[in-house]
């Protein structure tokens, strides 16, 4: 027997963000409202398990974390300072490697990053906030964890990113450099590159992008020939991935005698070191929380575990950032991993 109280959790989970998200704040608010005090009457009366005050909760929590990470977000002076299309002077911490892309003149490096405190107005805001950074290809962009004070151009942005920002007034100042578990992924990443570096041009841009995700090497015609053969999924990090990963890890533990809680550690270890070096995005948080539970699912006990892992997943997922629940690769990333632990061993068991 299936326990679906975990996926009934994510479930609700899932809920919640689609009603705060997708709902105008107001009635969001409201209609969460409206649902909480139901499922309570419900069952003081006796017509509802009192189980289902944990979906309830759960769908409460995520949408009073969406409702209020748009509040601050819109409430930023930030994005006021960006519809105003100031100047100003910021304090950034970079959050993903550059990507050059090609503009409608020219091309044009990319950066995500977090603006922890901004300059402007003859005003100083201390403030944590998501932006994009678009510069020219000669701006030396830092290390993914640097920490630098640039002055920058803002201008209104859509999606999860406060403001577009360009820099401008020369170089970045640098703060702070990565620390040492950055550094420590970077040389990994760098060890893959240079062990293809001789050969051919699109296997030595292609295996980086499919082992460790790096795609910053592939060209535009050979990203767009995935694209047309319907094959890009091939180059983001996916929970496939980290299962190969994190489970060659475990057998390698076990033949040198690694057991019990030994274990856990020691792919515990190899799911922070996955994330670190394939970078923390929330594409690649999602493949690890969803390739840790088709990794569970494996084990012993594996369906009962696999789904309580999923459910407990998606909910920590969403709480950590609701806007996943709008996205098509998340949906994806559970149903394939639902799939894996809820059919694959009925076919399996079909074909013995």
């Amino acid at each position: 027997m299936v326990d679906v109280r975990a996926p009934v959790l994510g479930a609700g989970a899932w809920t919640g963000a689609l009603v705060a998200l997708l709902v105008p704040t107001a009635h969001a608010a409201l209609t969460v409202a409206v649902l909480v005090l139901a499922a309570v009457v419900a069952v003081a009366r006796g017509r509802l398990a009192i189980g289902w005050l944990g979906p309830v909760a759960a769908l409460s929590a995520v949408a009073g974390v969406a409702v209020l990470q748009q509040a601050l977000l819109a409430g930023s002076p930030v994005a006021d300072l960006a519809a105003e299309r100031a100047v100003v002077s910021a304090r950034l911490t970079i959050t993903s490697d550059a990507r050059v892309v090609a503009g409608g003149f020219t091309d044009q490096q990319v950066v995500r990053a977090r603006i922890t405190a901004v300059q402007g107005r003859a005003e100083t805001w201390r403030t944590r906030v998501p932006v994009v950074v678009l510069a020219d290809p000669e701006w030396p962009a830092p290390p993914l964890g640097t920490e630098v004070v640039q002055r920058l151009r803002l201008a209104p942005a859509t999606g999860d990113a406060v403001a577009l920002a360009r820099p401008i007034g020369g170089a970045p100042l640098v703060v702070s450099r990565p620390g040492p578990a950055w550094d420590a992924a970077a040389a990994v990443r760098r060890s893959v590159r240079d062990v293809v570096s001789g050969r051919q041009p699109d296997a030595a841009a292609l295996v980086p992008a499919l082992v460790v995700g790096d795609d910053s090497a592939l060209d535009a015609g050979l990203s767009d020939d995935f694209r047309d053969t319907g094959l890009t999924h091939l180059l983001a990090v996916s929970g496939t991935n980290l299962t190969l990963v994190v489970g060659f890890l475990v057998i390698a533990g076990r033949w040198v005698g690694v057991r019990g809680r030994g274990t856990w550690l020691l792919a515990g270890a190899g799911i922070i070191g996955f994330v670190l070096v394939a970078r923390d995005e929330p594409s690649v948080v999602r493949a690890a929380a969803m390739g840790t539970a088709a990794l569970i699912g494996m084990g012993s006990n594996g369906l009962s575990r696999g789904t309580r892992c999923l459910g407990i997943a998606v909910l920590f997922l969403l709480l950590a950032d609701p806007s996943l629940a709008l996205t098509a690769g998340f949906a994806l990333s559970v149903l394939a991993t639902a799939g894996i632990l809820l059919l694959a061993p009925v076919w399996r068991d079909s074909l013995i």
